[in-house]
């Protein structure tokens, strides 16, 4: 494990079949606990989707290094070529332009959040056109209210972020996955002060770039094989 430029590193790996060690596969991820996040005894990247990982780099038998970053940055560095692949991600036509996304590797459901005395709810008609939103930088999320026409009224970097925003009626909703977002309101929300609505679902995967696919013909047959063993 290494920090460089306060990037965090960690490499793995798993028993080569080859004489000749392959390049590690390099993934981009964020910390966005329970899907990656540090043991905060050893500081040790785990979660749900690192158990899934990890368990089909294993069989793969191939080595890999995640390297961890704003998500926004990592999805960057996937495009332009500076990394293979980024999770977890859900499915996005903007992605599908320079990445193929993998089978599921964790569920995920997009949930409403308002606070309880809100008169501006999303079952109301004119929650679209009257209802102000928030969204996290570089999420699935963000870039589905904007493409859905909700009134996005600010872009945050942080999901606590969005839960302080709606405590201070600085918005009046935001939408985000649940298990994220529920183990988190009881720090900065009253029990019983919020309110859910409607989920959508939209599960996760590893995005790998066209070009590390093209180099690698057979990985992501072989990848989402072994997904479907270790979830």
């Amino acid at each position: 494990m290494r920090v460089v430029f306060a990037v965090l590193s960690v490499l793995f790996f798993s028993a080569p079949v080859f004489s000749e060690e392959p390049k590690p596969v390099h993934l981009m991820t964020q910390i966005w606990p329970p899907y990656h996040y540090y043991e905060p005894v050893n500081g040790k990247l785990v979660g749900q989707s690192i158990e899934v990982v990890e368990c089909v780099f294993e069989k793969l038998a191939i080595p890999y290094e995640i390297t961890v970053l704003p998500w926004k940055r990592a999805e960057r560095m996937v495009k332009v070529g500076g990394a293979d692949g980024f999770f977890s991600a859900s499915q996005s036509d903007e992605r599908d332009q320079f990445a193929q996304r993998s089978v599921d590797i964790a569920p995920q459901n997009w949930v409403w959040y308002t606070l309880v005395d809100s008169e501006m709810y999303p079952e109301r008609e004119d929650f679209k056109e009257k209802a102000k939103v928030a969204g996290a930088l570089g999420s699935n999320i963000l870039s589905w209210l904007y493409a859905e026409n909700y009134q996005v009224t600010a872009e945050v970097k942080t999901t606590e972020s969005l839960i302080k925003m709606l405590k201070l009626h600085r918005i009046d909703a935001f939408m985000g996955n649940d298990l994220v977002v529920d183990q988190m309101l009881d720090e900065y929300i009253d029990e019983g002060e919020v309110v859910t609505h409607s989920a959508i679902s939209m599960p996760l995967g590893v995005y790998f770039s066209h070009q590390f696919l093209e180099s690698r013909p057979d990985f992501l047959e072989q990848f989402n094989q072994f997904a479907q063993e270790c979830r």
